[in-house]
Formats: structure tokens, C-alpha cells, sequence
């Protein structure tokens, strides 16, 4: 670790003496980490909440920026060989892989490409910022609660609803991109309140090194440019509100993405048994996806229980075009030898594909005496259709399709023993490919009134997806077949942490998951993989973060991630993960009309296992608002101040950025 990233651990060291300083209390945020409404002084899990309010102090103009140096959470992009690919933002919750967290968008599961390289890769490229109310990351399995895919933990998205008057206009730019956004909600009119959101975002290129040779024999010798293009957005969000005592609601929500954004590959040589050829030269992918999600939520309450229902469907079509022109392979070549050439790194490939997932949920929570049951059940649908899902002997261009389902059944408990002891028992029942069960138990004691031990068990699983049972990719010299005997993943994992509130708030936590039934890709000869529950692992480290005003307008905040993450059936550490990962923060707010807001920060990964390498870098970031009254602000800032650059990690470009916003 950098010494001077000691220094303001050891200036936030906690006095929980009275007499230190006015003593802070925590704010009695509401969260649904529980599937049903919690204080989160309650909740027995690890996680962080970050408000509207949050977003627009640091400067965030997307998701992945808003959730910049969140502990535990780890956002890392890479070249395209790496298991990080193409520029998207991998979604990892302490050290587990992106495919393993949960993403939810009001409830919803997103649709969404399903291998560990592009789940959850380009999600937070999906929703328009200035629909968002909050964001809730929970840290550790939640399957009792949430089902598959939650191993690492649930990121959560609650947006605004409608009901509240106010029109947004906006405009943002940087080197990166340029974005105009709106929004515009009426207000009730009646019982029914109507918002209406949308956003064109102008992506600019970027480009990044690219040296050495892979695995696969390729040498390059250029450059990648990872995502750029245009991606625009529209939500038309609908309320009826009839006003009576059971405070009844019905939601009804539409959301519609569409990118058509390239990625162009650096040049590369091919050797092989004393030969070497052009295989990539201005290697190209072009793609278009649409996303179309809607929900239909219910929702309603009486003196002693809460419910809510909803539907939802959400579509993602995908078609990508990649071309390459390299020159063409010899005619005095062997055959054999130039058509697996041209398998390998074909001048033109097409691949469709359209994911859809359906889902059903309903839960009632009911407080009796000190307990406050849920239950509930859910029922879920994924389809997958696409060319890469064809066989090798089907015509070039088919399709074939696949559907996965599942049932659940889930009851939690928050139950209330005495004053200081709180306990939250949870049990999941699943059935699908197979049948799981999923038990929690987690428990928050108040050592006094400030001070708070918490303890939590968990078991996580993740189902393997549609792709990994029956896909048959060739593309980029890479040969992937699935295999449909695998077994979901499964993990059991035990946290423990003390929180407190006073002059210096904060909290430490211990956490350890050890993991079986990983699956993982299998190397079967030189260029051709398959899928396979091979791997064992465990995951254990510590989480520390703390935070204390200086006065009225500054706060100075840090965070700390340690992380020993191996894999136990081969006695490795796991890839694409910071042993150290680090967060300061100097936040302002003047707390006036016609004042200024604004955040330093600085990230910082140590010891970053990628690619068969180690990195280590900090990234110091500024933004600045500028505020006239509630009606127009003026925001100024720059990511990456110091311009460092790791081109294997996409690492690099000192980035300003500015934006105007207004509102009526």
C-alpha cells in the first residue's frame, strides 16, 4: 500500500469519546435490502446507499461513473483478449465474477447477454441517470432473497416515480462524450402522474495500445478503441394513484435503449509452426442492440402489511457486424490449413441474437408482535435465440433458441427480540434446471446506542446460463462449445462487522466465501474451450470505511478493501482482482441557494492480478458545481488529473467534462 494512503486512515481514526467532538447520527435511510422496507441501521448485511444528491455532487453523467470508488465494488474494464472485454464495465462485488451479481432495475431483471464476459458488461450503459432516485449495493450472497445470480451481491437501481412536478433539461460534454437529457413530470393530475425522460449520448473514440502475444499465438502490433457511437434513451412512466386509505398504486413503466456503437481491434500477426501471417488487420465490430422493458407494479398497504405484485418483460436484440482486411490467406496453403485459417479470422461475420427474460413476483410483509414476516413467490423465464447457439454443421446464418424457467418460494423474518437484539431468518426455495435451497440467517445487536455488532450467513448460487449449456461460439480465434451437464455454483459465506456512529461514523467488516462448483472455461487443444464446473474457490478480506466533517462544508471520507481471492482446486490466485483497492473523497456543500457543491476523489487498485500481470494505480478526480438557486446549476470537473495510463486496463486519458442543467 502507497504511504501516503495511510495518512487518512490514520487522521479518521474513531474517538467514541463524548467529549471528542458533537456527535453525528446516522440518517434513518429506508432500504429494501430485505425485499420489504428496513431501516438500514437494521439490516444485518454490508451496503451502501447512494442518493440523487450523491450523483450530482461528484459530477456522475452514467452509472459507472456515479459508482466510482464504491467499497467492495469493482467497475474494471480490459482489453479484448481478457476476461473484462471490450470496454464494458465488469459489475464484481467483493472479488466474485460480474456474471455472480445481480443487477435490478425497480425490481426488474434486465435482459442481457449471458457469458462471464458480457453479463452485466454494458448494463450500466442502459438507464438515464437522471431517473435515478438512489442505489442500493448489497455486499455478500442474497439467494435466500433474490434467487440466482446474487452470489456476490445485488446492485439495485430505484428510480423516481412519478407524482412529483418538476421539468429537467440538460446538456453534458467532456472528451468522452456528449449527452442532451430530459425529463418532465406534471405532477398529479387527478389520480394519474405521468414522467417522461429521455437522453442522446455521443460516445467519442478512445483508443488504447495494444503489445505482446496472447494464448492464442496472435502478436499485436496496434491499437483498440473500445465502444464508441451513439446510444439513446426514452422512459414513459405512468402512475394511478386512487387516493385511498390502503394507499393503493399502480405503476406501469416503459423503458427503451438503443446504441449502435463500434469497437475496432488492434492489428495482429498470427505465428504457428514457423509461419506467420496477417490475421487482424482494422478489425472492426459494428453493433446495434435495442432493449425494450416493461413493468406493470402493484402496490399497497394497510395498519399491519405491505404488499406489491408486478410483471415485467424485457427484450434485448443484438445483431453485430466484424470485418476484417487482412489480406487474403495463400492458395498455395494447404487446404485444411487455410480454412482453419479462415475459420479462425474470417474477412466477415454476422451474429444475431435476442434475449428476453419474463418474470412474476408477489410478496406480503406482516407485522405481527415484534416480527415483520414476507413472503412470497416468484416465477421467472429466460430465452435466448441467436446464430451462436447454432451448430457447426447448420447453415452459416441460422438460429436456434433455448428457454430456462424457474419457480420460487421465499419467507423472511425481521424479527425484533428485545431492544438491543435484532434477528432476519430467510429461506428460498427454488426449482428449475434443479432444485436449490437457500437459507440466510443474519443478525444486528446494539452494543449501545451508537454502537452496532452485525453477523450474516448466506448461501449464494448462480444457475449456468443458456449460453454456457448449449453455446457453439467460433469467433476471434476463439472455438467455445457449452456443455449442458452443468451444475449451478454455490457458495456459503459469513460476514462480521462492528459499525458506530459518533465524531468519526464508520464501519469494519470480515468477510469469507468459499465457492464451489465454479464453473470456468476448459482448454481443450489450442484454440478450442468448453464449459465446466472444475473450480473450488474462496474469497475472504476486510472492508473499512469511514467518515468525518470538518465543519459545515467539508466532509473527508475513506474507504478500504483488502481481498485474498485464490482458486483453492488449483492453489492460484484468482484473475482480474485488486489484492488492495482504496477510496478518499473531500466533499463539498455550502448548503446555499446561489453556492457551490463539489467532490475530490482518488481511487486506488494495488497489486491487480490481469492477464497473467500485476498493476497498481490511482486515479484523482475532480468535480465542481455551481448552483443558481433550485432553477440552474453549472458543473466543471476532470477524471484521470494526473494522466496515468495502463493501456491493458483501459486505463488512461486525463477526461474534462462540464454540464448544464435546468430546471422548472
Amino acid at each position: 500500500m502507497k504511504p501516503y494512503y495511510i495518512l487518512p486512515f490514520l487522521c479518521l481514526l474513531p474517538d467514541l469519546s463524548e467529549a471528542a467532538m458533537p456527535s453525528y447520527t446516522l440518517p434513518g435511510i429506508v432500504v429494501t435490502a430485505q425485499r420489504a422496507e428496513s431501516e438500514k441501521k437494521e439490516v444485518p448485511q454490508s451496503m451502501t446507499v447512494i442518493t440523487e444528491k450523491d450523483i450530482s455532487r461528484k459530477g456522475a453523467g452514467n452509472l459507472s461513473e456515479a459508482l466510482d470508488g464504491t467499497l467492495g465494488l469493482d467497475l474494471s474494464s480490459g482489453a479484448q483478449s481478457s476476461s473484462s472485454a471490450m470496454g464494458g464495465h465488469q459489475l464484481m462485488v467483493r472479488g466474485m465474477n460480474t456474471n455472480e451479481t445481480l443487477f435490478l432495475s425497480d425490481g426488474v431483471r434486465l435482459a442481457d447477454e449471458d457469458t462471464s464476459q458480457t453479463k452485466n458488461m454494458y448494463l450500466l450503459s442502459r438507464l438515464n441517470p437522471i431517473d435515478i432516485d438512489r442505489i442500493e449495493i448489497l455486499r455478500g450472497p442474497a439467494g435466500a432473497l433474490y434467487g440466482t445470480d446474487s452470489m456476490g451481491g445485488v446492485l439495485q437501481v430505484i428510480t423516481k416515480k412519478p407524482g412529483k412536478t418538476e421539468t429537467i433539461l440538460g446538456t453534458r460534454f467532456s472528451a468522452s462524450e456528449n449527452s442532451a437529457y430530459f425529463r418532465t413530470d406534471p405532477g398529479k393530475m387527478g389520480h394519474f402522474g405521468l414522467a417522461i425522460s429521455g437522453r442522446i449520448s455521443k460516445y467519442r473514440p478512445l483508443s488504447y495500445g495494444r503489445q505482446g502475444t496472447d494464448e492464442r499465438g496472435l502478436t499485436y502490433t496496434g491499437k483498440d478503441t473500445p465502444l464508441y457511437g451513439t446510444a439513446r434513451y426514452l422512459t414513459i412512466d405512468g402512475l394511478y394513484d386512487p387516493g385511498n386509505k390502503n394507499h393503493q398504486t399502480l405503476r406501469f413503466k416503459n423503458d427503451f435503449f438503443h446504441e449502435d456503437r463500434s469497437l475496432t481491434f488492434s492489428d495482429a500477426l498470427y505465428g504457428s509452426r514457423g509461419m506467420t501471417i496477417e490475421a487482424q488487420k482494422n478489425d472492426k465490430s459494428d453493433t446495434d442492440r435495442k432493449e425494450w422493458t416493461s413493468s406493470l407494479t402493484y402496490e399497497g398497504m394497510t395498519n399491519r402489511n405491505s404488499y406489491t405484485g408486478n410483471m415485467f418483460y424485457s427484450r434485448l436484440k443484438k445483431e453485430s457486424i466484424t470485418t476484417n482486411d487482412r489480406a487474403p490467406f495463400s492458395p498455395r496453403m494447404p487446404s485444411f490449413v487455410r480454412n482453419t485459417l479462415e475459420t479462425l479470422f474470417p474477412l466477415y461475420e454476422k451474429e444475431k441474437g435476442t434475449y428476453e427474460t419474463w418474470g412474476a413476483s408477489a410478496k406480503d410483509t406482516v407485522s405481527y408482535d415484534s416480527h415483520k414476516f414476507t413472503f412470497g413467490g416468484e416465477y421467472l423465464k429466460n430465452t435466448y435465440t441467436g446464430t451462436r447457439l447454432a451448430d457447426s454443421s447448420a447453415p452459416k446464418g441460422s438460429e436456434k433458441g433455448y428457454s430456462q424457467e424457474r419457480h420460487a418460494l421465499f419467507l423472511s423474518d425481521q424479527w425484533q427480540v428485545n431492544g438491543k437484539l435484532f434477528l432476519n431468518p430467510s429461506l428460498r426455495i427454488e426449482n428449475g434446471d434443479e432444485s436449490i435451497t437457500a437459507p440466510s440467517l443474519g443478525m444486528t445487536y446494539k452494543l449501545t446506542d451508537k454502537i452496532r455488532f452485525k453477523a450474516n450467513y448466506g448461501r449464494g448460487y448462480r444457475s449456468p446460463s443458456i449460453s454456457e449449456k448449449y453455446l457453439h461460439l467460433n469467433h476471434m480465434a476463439y472455438r467455445v462449445d457449452g456443455n449442458p451437464d452443468l451444475k449451478a455454483e454455490k457458495s456459503d459465506n459469513y460476514d462480521i462487522s462492528f459499525e458506530w456512529e459518533g465524531p468519526v461514523p464508520g464501519r469494519i467488516s470480515y468477510f469469507h466465501n468459499k465457492v464451489k462448483n465454479l464453473i470456468d472455461t476448459y482448454h481443450i487443444t489450442a484454440n478450442r474451450y468448453t464449459y465446466t464446473n472444475r473450480k473450488r474457490a474462496e474469497l475472504q478480506g476486510l472492508e473499512l470505511e469511514l467518515s468525518r466533517p470538518l465543519n459545515e462544508k467539508f466532509t473527508i471520507s475513506t474507504s478500504y478493501t483488502y481481498l485474498d481471492a485464490k482458486d483453492t482446486s488449483e492453489d492460484t490466485r484468482l484473475e482480474n482482482r485488486s489484492r488492495h483497492s482504496a477510496a478518499f473523497r473531500l466533499s463539498y456543500d455550502d448548503k446555499k441557494d446561489y453556492g457551490y457543491t463539489g467532490e475530490l476523489w482518488d481511487t486506488w487498485k494495488g497489486s491487480c492480478a490481469f492477464d497473467g500481470n500485476t498493476y497498481s494505480c490511482h486515479l484523482l478526480n475532480v468535480s465542481l458545481t455551481k448552483h443558481w438557486g433550485k432553477d440552474l446549476s453549472l458543473s466543471l470537473g476532470m477524471y484521470n488529473m494526473l494522466d496515468k495510463e495502463i493501456d491493458e486496463l483501459y486505463v488512461g486519458h486525463r477526461v474534462w467534462f462540464g454540464g448544464m442543467e435546468c430546471r422548472f
